[in-house]
């Protein structure tokens, strides 16, 4: 999923926001925590995924690993 960071972040912010949107007795400040959480879960997880990309590209630049 490194190769995605986007699509990570989405994809972990989502199932976070749904995973407290959908349990039984939502309540009010779920609404808040829900969407909020989900963006920073999503936003760390897939900056950490394109960080991850980026040291991998340059590593392969420097000839100091070939990726397997």
């Amino acid at each position: 999923m490194a190769r995605h960071p986007v699509l990570l972040a989405l994809l972990a912010g989502t199932v976070w926001a749904a995973y407290f949107l959908l349990l039984p007795g939502v309540q009010q400040s779920d609404f808040v925590i829900a969407p909020v959480g989900g963006f920073l879960l999503g936003g760390t997880l897939g900056l950490t995924a394109f960080y991850e990309r980026h040291r991998q590209r340059r590593l392969r630049r420097l000839g100091l690993w070939d990726g397997s």
